[in-house]
């Protein structure tokens, strides 16, 4: 579910669970910080793009997960396709 239904049901252990992730994040330097008045347009326009999820475990524990989204240009982006010699 998104973090903001997910704060909305489970409230305090839900930010909990994404200001782990987070924390997790920032110990790997997995994130960076810049500051957006230094970048130019095109560069805004390519930065990724974070989704903020929040997952409820069987076990009753909350996890937290963060996806990005990645730009690829139409032109990039192709089909994987299967060479007969891999069929083979």
């Amino acid at each position: 579910m998104t973090a903001s239904k997910g704060i909305k049901l489970y409230g305090a252990k839900a930010v909990a669970a994404m200001f782990k992730e987070y924390k997790q994040l920032d110990d790997l330097k997995v994130l960076g910080r810049l500051n957006p008045e230094l970048l130019q347009h095109d560069q805004k326009r390519k930065a990724l793009r974070a989704v903020k999820l929040i997952k409820l475990k069987r076990c009753g524990k909350m996890k937290g997960r963060t996806c990005a989204f990645f730009f690829v240009p139409w032109e990039e982006a192709s089909p994987p396709t299967l060479s007969l010699e891999a069929l083979m």
